[in-house]
Formats: C-alpha cells, sequence, structure tokens
C-alpha cells in the first residue's frame, strides 16, 4: 500500500507533467501603468503609457509572462492622460488667442510709442500718453532711446489685464529691437475717457 507523503511535503511531479514555473516579469506593463499613474508630464506620459501598454500586452500573450491587467490599466490611465491634457491645452489656446486678439490694439500703440521715441517726435509719443505721464517723462524717455537709434521691431512677450473699482489697466512686456541693439520694455496702458492710454514705460 502506497504512504502519502508526509505534511507539508511539496508532492512529486505527476504523470501528466511538472509543476508549472513562476511566470516572468513584463517591464513594459510596469513601466506603463506607473506613467499611466503620474500623467504629469503633458502628453508625454499618457503617449508613453499607451505606447507601452500595447506592448505590455503583447508580451503578455506568452503564457510565462504576466502583467495583463497592469498593461491595460496603464493603457486606460495614459489615454485619459492624454485626452484630457489634450482637452485642457486647448482651452489654455483659446484663452491665450482671445487675449492676443483683443490687447492687438495696444500692441501696435505700444509699438508706435517706441517708434516714435526712437525718432525723437516727442509730441507724437506724448499724444499717446495719459495725463500722469508728463511732457519731462516722454521727453526723459527719449533721451534715453536716443543712442539706441530708430526702431526695428518690438515683439511682445507678456500681457496681464486688470479692472480693479472701475479702473481698466494693461501691462504689456516685451523686447524692442532698435538700430544699436534690442532691450527690454514694459508698458501700462489705462483706459481714459473709453480711450487706452500709456500710463507707465520702462527699460528694466
Amino acid at each position: 500500500m502506497t504512504q502519502p507523503p508526509p505534511f507539508g511535503a511539496t508532492p512529486p511531479p505527476t504523470v501528466y507533467g511538472i509543476p508549472p514555473s513562476p511566470r516572468r516579469s513584463n517591464g513594459p506593463a510596469i513601466v506603463s501603468l506607473v506613467l499611466g499613474l503620474l500623467g504629469c508630464v503633458p502628453w508625454l506620459t499618457g503617449f508613453l503609457a499607451v505606447v507601452l501598454g500595447i506592448l505590455g500586452i503583447r508580451k503578455a500573450r506568452d503564457p510565462q509572462v504576466g502583467g495583463k491587467g497592469m498593461a491595460i490599466a496603464g493603457l486606460i490611465l495614459g489615454a485619459l492622460s492624454f485626452v484630457s491634457w489634450s482637452i485642457f491645452g486647448t482651452a489654455i489656446f483659446g484663452v491665450i488667442t482671445t487675449a492676443m486678439q483683443a490687447s492687438a490694439p495696444q500692441r501696435a500703440m505700444a509699438r508706435q510709442f517706441l517708434a516714435d521715441l526712437g525718432d525723437q517726435d516727442v509730441p507724437a509719443a506724448q499724444s499717446m500718453a495719459a495725463p500722469s505721464l508728463s511732457p519731462e517723462e516722454v521727453q526723459a524717455l527719449a533721451d534715453k532711446i536716443k543712442p539706441w537709434g530708430a526702431l526695428e521691431d518690438a515683439t511682445t512677450t507678456h500681457f496681464n489685464y486688470s479692472n480693479s473699482n472701475g479702473v481698466k489697466q494693461l501691462a504689456i512686456g516685451g523686447v524692442a529691437r532698435f538700430a544699436q541693439g534690442a532691450h527690454p520694455y514694459s508698458i501700462t496702458f489705462t483706459q481714459v475717457s473709453n480711450e487706452w492710454k500709456i500710463e507707465k514705460v520702462e527699460f528694466p
């Protein structure tokens, strides 16, 4: 009569085969899940999570490789991250585009003001100034710009709109390129009798 194996002992292989070996890890599936959970870098982490998730699913077709569930989860989270960043990016782009269009008259005025200063046409520049910006201050700005030569181009890199107690202001900044070099500038507009006027000019 065959004796049963001692308690806790591993039974010997049966005639039907040997016990299955442990499954191998699935690197792409693991990385896909981690990137899908993070989603911190716009578009990039989501895209990589989707690609690695697909690779992880394909690798999991091998019966000796696990991680199919992680690969699927990483793929789904990556797709959600990519779509979310796309929606957010589209919304932000729309806001910036609208703001740029709304500030177009002020940006054109700023460029003309800088051009008049470069040409030493102080009266023309003064006509765009608010009452708080005195003729003496405009003349001082023209004197400062005089060694720089005529304005060649002016770009806007940032702007900020505010409306405090009915006082509307728009501050824009950028880089003005004169004949003798480029210089950063900052111009603040204020609305005076429904017209935008230049209140403050700085060359940091």
